[in-house]
């Protein structure tokens, strides 16, 4: 017996691809985590870490300061699914 996902099948391959698929990706927060100031910017936006999941891959990536409003929803916890509309990939220490 199957059992089918809602999630977007190989959303978290596609954002590292230069094909990708067309947005957008349904993905499953794995975990959220807000992340302490650097110094010496301690009162700077808040920032949060998420880590997605597409049900087989999972990726981790932070969020855009101006998009804090909807991870500090009560509804954005782990384990909600979220849609992906928009991404930048970025290459941080020879790692996208």
């Amino acid at each position: 017996m199957t059992t089918s996902s809602p999630l977007t099948q190989n959303a978290i391959t596609s954002l590292y691809s230069s094909n990708p698929h067309p947005s957008p990706l349904l993905v499953q927060i794995i975990n959220i985590k807000k992340l302490t100031p650097p110094q010496p910017a301690p009162n700077g936006p808040d920032r949060f870490r998420l880590i997605l999941s597409d049900g087989e891959y999972y990726c981790q990536g932070m969020v855009a300061s101006q998009m804090n409003h909807i991870i500090l929803q009560p509804n954005a916890q782990k384990h909600a699914l979220i849609y992906i509309n928009k991404y930048v990939l970025n290459t941080v220490q020879g790692r996208k």
